[in-house]
C-alpha cells in the first residue's frame, strides 16, 4: 500500500518504524508539513531505526509521547543482506514498557536486542559503535594509498 505523505501512513497504521538517513530527513518526516507529528498519535508505536544525534533522537521522541504514542528508538548495526534477513543488531532506548512493546517488531529485524537505557541512549551507543570503524576505515584507506605505487594486484 502506498501513502502520500507521512500523516497518511501513520493514521492507518498501529506502528510505524522509521529509518533515515540523518537529522535533516528526520526533521522533514516528523516536521514537516504533512510530516508524522500531524497524525492521530495517540495509541499508537514509533520505533525510529535512524542513526542521528541523541539530542535529534530525544527531541523527536519526546514530541511523540507528548501525543500519547510510545516510542522507541533503536539504531541498527548491519549491512544491507543482514538486514534482508533480519539479522541486524538492534541497540535500544526507551521505557520498559515500550521497549516490550515494540520487542515483537524488533524480533522480527534483529537477531539481537539490546535495552542500553532511556531515550537517546540508544543513539549514543550506536556513534561509539560507529566511531572505531570510522577510525578503521580511515586506517584501511590510508594503507591502502601508501601501497597504490606497488601497482599489486588483489589475489583471490
Amino acid at each position: 500500500m502506498l501513502f502520500a505523505s507521512p500523516v497518511e501512513l501513520v493514521d492507518d497504521c498501529e506502528a510505524v518504524v522509521v529509518m533515515l538517513l540523518n537529522d535533516a530527513a528526520t526533521e522533514a518526516v516528523y516536521r514537516g508539513p504533512n510530516g508524522i507529528l500531524k497524525s492521530k498519535l495517540a495509541g499508537k508505536l514509533v520505533i525510529d531505526m535512524s542513526t542521528i544525534r541523541p539530542d535529534t533522537m530525544k527531541s523527536n521522541g519526546a514530541a511523540v509521547l507528548q501525543q500519547g504514542a510510545a516510542f522507541v528508538e533503536s539504531p541498527v548495526g548491519g549491512s544491507t543482506v543482514p538486514a534482508k534477513e533480519g539479522k541486524l543488531f538492534g541497540l535500544v532506548g526507551g521505557t520498559k514498557a515500550d521497549v516490550t512493546r515494540a520487542m515483537p517488531l524488533l524480533e522480527q529485524m534483529c537477531r539481537r536486542i539490546e535495552h542500553v537505557g532511556e531515550l537517546g541512549s540508544g543513539s549514543m551507543m550506536k556513534l561509539a559503535v560507529n566511531l572505531p570503524l570510522l577510525v578503521y576505515w580511515q586506517r584501511a584507506w590510508r594503507a591502502l594509498t601508501i601501497c597504490k605505487p606497488l601497482n599489486l594486484l588483489p589475489t583471490g
